[in-house]
């Protein structure tokens, strides 16, 4: 499976469900117990974000978390306009899923960039790192999700750990974006 992904022959989910066949096939495990390792939890909450990234996304909501980040931002500079949409994209991120984040903060920023003259690929860069720091909340990301039960945590174990860390990825970004990506 991971040799096929790695090398390009299939798409991840496609590899993950030929793996769980040919497990099947040579009786590694049984349907039972393949059925009983599913996380169905984490599939909901997966599924239930992407909603509410389009609802958010259908009924406006993110156009005013644009204007009002802008509003707030702007005068500050283009360091501050970007780590507000940093800012945004990570708690949205901790809400509705790191792919739902991107999908709803990549036309926020488009707009962004046009309306204050910024060059756009900073801007997406940022958005793209930030909405991979899912630390502060189990919910934001699978794997956190995957761990979160077996591994006895609990909801606040996230948030001790994860904050810190998550100021600490977030300045780095905002001091390095600008140099790389210039704004």
């Amino acid at each position: 499976m991971i040799g096929l992904v790695a090398g390009g022959v299939l798409h991840i989910a496609l590899a993950g469900i030929l793996g769980v066949a040919v497990l099947l096939a040579f009786n590694v495990i049984e349907a039972g117990e393949a059925r009983k390792s599913v996380d169905w939890t984490v599939l909901i909450v997966i599924g239930a974000a992407l909603g509410l990234g389009k609802a958010m996304e259908v009924s406006g909501a993110a156009v005013i978390i644009g204007e009002g980040m802008v509003e707030l931002t702007s005068a500050y500079g283009t360091r501050a306009v970007l780590a507000g949409v940093i800012i945004i994209t990570v708690i949205l991120t901790e809400i509705i899923t790191n792919n739902g984040a991107v999908a709803l903060m990549f036309p926020i920023v488009l707009s962004v960039a046009e309306t204050q003259g910024m060059e756009v690929r900073g801007l997406v860069v940022g958005i793209t790192l930030a909405a991979s720091m899912s630390l502060i909340t189990p919910i934001g990301y699978q794997t956190n999700l995957m761990v979160y039960g077996p591994g006895n945590y609990k909801f606040t174990d996230f948030f001790k750990v994860g904050f810190p860390l998550q100021i600490a990825l977030w300045s780095v970004l905002i001091f390095l974006i600008p140099y790389v990506w210039p704004m």
